[in-house]
């Protein structure tokens, strides 16, 4: 068993890895380049059929601080991220898919930030690399815990790639294995932000988050955006908000778009402007040619009374 250290706790990486023998190399590598030196990298293979336990197998011959486990057969991404959970034996888990890469300094920036106790689920902000053109794009984020929870009202502002939280925190709160393969990392957001824990994005590219073809947030499209909104209408209900953010003429919205931002301010306080006017804009029809210059000076000037 890994010895605790008070000056620098140990992390546990949670890395679920299914059919990631392209990647797989490069994401074990950057979590071993780490600046930060004292982590444990849980590795969980969910019955690849290629050569992913292969190659995992031989990185934890070389590596003590790597230990590999391995499902029979295929169970599902939520099901391996709770499993991972349960064998960690860190203070703070760092959740990174097998295709995703980390910075050398994440663990160490993430760590500083919890360890400083303003938050209990740190983010960063990640650069995404899309494999079909090899562009690489900076993704920007909002930082503070009020935005963030209020942006969970329109969609999912934390990349899960870039997470790192208290070992408690996710056998407390584990991924719904329900979801067949939905937006489990939304519905664990919405649930620790109705627990009223606190959110908190580093505003410092961590994490690189590939977008490829193989991707479970790619497929299913249909059942994956149900699911998303079963989710948020549940965190709707507990914010006392009936309806979703939904498109609709001027003089309705003007009804609904600022009742809604203004009980949503009420619930969470701090909410930004920019936030304000991002989530005013769902309210709006888009591409609506002569009229898009009032269309734009509508989100820009009503939010501002919130």
């Amino acid at each position: 068993m890994i010895q605790p250290n008070q000056e620098n706790p140990l992390i546990s990486v949670s890395m679920p890895a299914y059919n990631a023998e392209i990647y797989i190399a490069e994401s074990i590598e950057s979590v071993l380049n780490q600046d930060y030196r004292h982590f444990e990298l849980l590795i969980c293979d969910d019955g690849s059929t290629d050569r992913t336990l292969e190659i995992i197998r031989a990185y934890e011959k070389k590596d003590p601080r790597i230990k590999v486990f391995s499902m029979d057969e295929n169970v599902g991404l939520a099901s391996v991220r709770n499993f991972i959970s349960s064998k960690a034996q860190g203070k703070y888990v760092a959740l990174l898919d097998s295709d995703d890469l980390s910075t050398p300094d994440r663990f160490d920036e993430q760590v500083k930030v919890l360890e400083s106790g303003v938050c209990d689920v740190c983010a960063s902000e990640y650069y995404s690399l899309d494999m079909s053109n090899g562009k690489k794009r900076a993704r920007h984020r909002y930082e503070s815990d009020a935005d963030l929870k209020a942006l969970l009202t329109i969609y999912n502002p934390i990349c899960n790639s870039t997470t790192m939280m208290s070992r408690e925190l996710m056998l407390k709160f584990p991924y719904r294995d329900n979801l067949k393969g939905g937006p489990e990392d939304y519905d664990l957001w919405v649930s620790l932000a109705i627990a009223g824990y606190r959110f908190k994005t580093i505003k410092k590219a961590l994490v690189t988050y590939r977008l490829h073809a193989g991707q479970i947030s790619k497929q299913k499209e249909d059942l994956m955006i149900r699911l998303f909104d079963e989710s948020r209408l549940r965190y709707m209900q507990y914010l006392g908000l009936s309806d979703l953010p939904k498109r609709m003429p001027f003089r309705e919205r003007l009804a609904e778009a600022t009742g809604f931002l203004k009980h949503l301010n009420v619930k969470i306080k701090g909410i930004s402007g920019s936030v304000n006017r991002e989530i005013y804009s769902r309210f709006q029809y888009r591409g609506n040619g002569v009229l898009t210059p009032l269309v734009r000076f509508e989100k820009w000037f009503l939010p501002k009374i919130f």
